[in-house]
């Protein structure tokens, strides 16, 4: 998370807030392919990424983010 931005050449122009990295084993290009679906329909709403971005600290944070991912689930 960078509160100020951070220059990523987006199609919009404006300055990257949050970055995702994705971890998975060599070879399981599908999980990372269903892992980035989820962040990006969690991610598509704005009281979810205002969340992130106003959170005090990590667990806040995490707290958010998997509530957006189960949302996602059901």
């Amino acid at each position: 998370r960078s509160p100020a931005g951070i220059e990523w050449d987006s199609p919009d122009g404006k300055p990257v807030r949050l970055v995702f990295l994705i971890v998975t084993p060599e070879g399981q290009d599908e999980a990372q392919i269903r892992i980035l679906g989820a962040i990006a329909s969690a991610m598509s709403g704005p009281p979810t990424r205002q969340a992130l971005l106003s959170a005090e600290d990590e667990a806040e944070m995490w707290a958010v983010l998997e509530r957006a991912l189960a949302a996602q689930a059901v």
